[in-house]
């Protein structure tokens, strides 16, 4: 060969490339579409993106996962921390439903399938009805079977419910049919559904031959999806709908079960609204400027890639969570990671917000646990009305997940502060009773029953003064009259006379170091022997009142308290007894014992003390009254004195 053919030879190569490198390039990229959605930044730092990804001919790619996705914020990658499938019922689809008449499926199992599939099309969803056995009019519809496309799915379904099996089956020209009427409507997804076995006996081949649908959607980029039927009685053809749907981008699926109809077709109206919701993960902070977030998609059907720019909020825009403490004894603690919680537990989170707050919603475990209305709840509470006081009693022993938002009156909202908690059960609860409960029927039985062996083993001896019954530990002296107790003679019984001279007054000496009560020592006169007599100075102390508070129901539901002289209540650690509850002031009341009586004293507090349900500021107690400091229950007991 001459170096002239040679140069003519290589130069007709480089001419050929050149002309088939779009080509090529078009076939290395697949033509596959990225379309990135409006980015959702609720949850800033975290931003959530759908993006649809679609094959040349408009059907969602299904199957992608984490590693097909590559995220660019300002040609710098971002870390992308989940990819799911959603399915977005916003997008509109236009569906030609291509139905084969001619028998090779029973009429009643077709008609049934085509009502499912029409219940799960939106409002804006368009639909048109081919029913094919004759040769279609390509200028008319048909209204015995066929309907144009419409919104109307009413109107479709009436068609539907007189469709009749007979005659042949023009495959091609139905189908063909189905693909033009598509390619004409508007929509975010189209596609023709065609339900036969494949085997044409009727088409004109003037018009329309095997080849011709399979043309003329590819050029269109109309998918169409073949759902084969098929019938021992009637023969058919597979391969070419395998084929018919690969070629366009559709899906091949055969009907083992005539039962299974509804759910193919409806599968296809799934598939065509599915797209992928990323999550991304910025370092950036607000700044109220423009950001272009960049996808790069790969998958087996090519590559694609698509940008989206994206406005960041100023900083003080929306409200900001930035941490979460929790009030113990009036104290704010931070909450760290994995904190161990029991009981009823005061949230406290910490909030920036340049607008007001309207609400906080509080998440256990990603379900709405309990949402502070903040107008509604201001006054009404002893905490912060965006506060939560949680009792973790709601649920189970274990680890669980805490999550937060906070919106203002402008409509923004925080990110969505997480944090994981450790609840651990109550040590005052078991198996749902108080132990304090337990202790206190415990100690009360105990008590009974030494107070019972006492009676039965103590010797009643009474005075002989004043008639009472005597206490064998003052050691023969009443304690009510203070007279010595004169022994019963042993011997025969013998009247003396008095004596003639007057008696002589006692004198009485009384030792008041000797406690309570006063013991009085009787001395007769010098040279007078006189007993006790009834007109003996009895020196006699009215014995003190004794009263108790038993804690009926709050945090030491069941502990019993001895009411001193003054007993002050409240939830500072320095009060004699401790009510550990917020709603409970530091210094909430008092309880003075006045003469045989105890009263009791509300000390100011912002949550007013209560008696048998009435707020008080001062009330003598009797046995028997209901006291409420905050949501503790007290209830009064005292020990009647003895009357001489």
């Amino acid at each position: 060969m001459t170096r002239k053919k040679w140069l003519t030879v290589l130069l007709a190569t480089i001419v050929l490339v050149l002309s088939l490198w779009p080509a090529s390039a078009a076939w290395m990229q697949g033509g596959v579409r990225v379309t990135p959605g409006e980015a959702d930044l609720t949850n800033f730092p975290d931003i959530g993106l759908p993006v649809a990804v679609v094959n040349p001919n408009g059907v969602p790619i299904l199957d992608l996962q984490a590693g097909n996705f590559e995220a660019l914020e300002d040609d710098s990658p971002v870390a992308i921390q989940e990819v799911a499938t959603q399915s977005n019922p916003d997008l509109t689809i236009a569906v030609a439903l291509v139905l084969d008449l001619s028998g090779s499926a029973p009429i009643e199992d077709v008609k049934e399938a085509a009502h499912q599939f029409l219940d799960r099309l939106g409002p804006n969803d368009r639909v048109a009805l081919i029913g094919f056995n004759e040769p279609p009019d390509f200028d008319t519809f048909d209204p015995a079977k066929e309907i144009e496309f419409t919104s109307d799915l009413d109107a479709v379904r009436v068609v539907v419910d007189g469709l009749v099996s007979i005659g042949e089956s023009a495959v091609y020209e139905a189908i063909y049919k189905g693909v033009l009427i598509t390619a004409e409507e508007v929509a975010d997804r189209r596609a023709v559904i065609v339900m036969t076995d494949g085997y044409d006996t009727a088409s004109r081949e003037a018009i329309a031959t095997a080849d011709t649908p399979r043309t003329a959607a590819k050029e269109r980029g109309i998918p169409v999806f073949t759902v084969g039927v098929y019938s021992p009685a009637f023969a058919s053809d597979p391969d070419y709908l395998n084929i018919l749907a690969r070629e366009t981008g559709g899906q091949y699926q055969e009907a083992a079960d005539l039962t299974q109809l509804a759910t193919l077709f409806q599968g296809v109206v799934e598939q065509l609204r599915t797209e992928y919701h990323l999550t991304l993960h910025t370092d950036l902070e607000l700044d109220g400027k423009d950001h272009v977030l960049r996808m790069h998609v790969t998958t087996p059907q090519g590559v694609g890639e698509a940008e989206r720019t994206v406005t960041y909020p100023e900083p003080e825009a929306i409200p900001r969570i930035l941490k979460l403490q929790q009030d113990v004894n009036g104290v704010l603690q931070d909450v760290e990671a994995g904190v161990e919680m029991r009981g009823k537990v005061l949230l406290v989170p910490q909030i920036s917000a340049q607008n007001a707050l309207v609400r906080v919603e509080y998440y256990v475990d990603g379900l709405l646990a309990y949402t502070a209305d903040v107008e509604a709840m201001r006054g009404q509470e002893q905490h912060e009305p965006w506060e939560w006081k949680w009792d973790t009693h709601s649920v189970a022993e274990g680890d669980h997940t805490l999550e937060i938002i906070a919106y203002d009156d402008a409509g923004n909202a925080s990110g969505r502060f997480s944090l994981g908690v450790h609840v651990v059960p109550s040590p005052m609860i078991v198996f749902g009773v108080s132990i304090w409960l337990v202790l206190a029927i415990v100690a009360v039985i105990v008590g009974l029953v030494v107070v019972l062996f006492l009676v039965l083993r103590r010797r009643v001896e009474r005075c002989p003064v004043c008639g009472n019954v005597m206490d064998p530990g003052w050691g023969g002296v009443c304690q009510f009259c203070a007279a010595a107790a004169v022994p019963a003679p042993t011997g025969p019984s013998t009247v003396t006379a008095p004596p003639t001279e007057p008696p002589t007054t006692p004198h009485v000496a009384v030792t008041p170091e000797a406690g309570y009560p006063p013991t009085a020592v009787m001395r007769p006169a010098p040279g007078a022997v006189t007993p006790p007599t009834p007109e003996t100075i009895s020196l006699r102390r009215k014995p003190q009142a004794m009263g108790w508070l038993m804690v009926e129901k709050g945090p030491r539901a069941g502990q019993e308290f001895r009411l001193q002289e003054v007993t002050t209540i409240g939830r500072s650690g320095d009060n004699d007894i401790i009510i550990d509850d917020p709603s409970v002031s530091r210094q909430h009341a008092k309880v003075r014992l006045e003469g045989q009586t105890f009263t009791i004293f509300d000390l100011g507090a912002t949550n007013p003390t209560q008696v048998n349900g009435q707020e008080i500021g001062k009330h003598q107690l009797i046995d028997g009254d209901r006291v409420e400091i905050g949501d503790a229950v007290l209830v009064f007991k005292q020990v009647q004195s003895p009357r001489g």
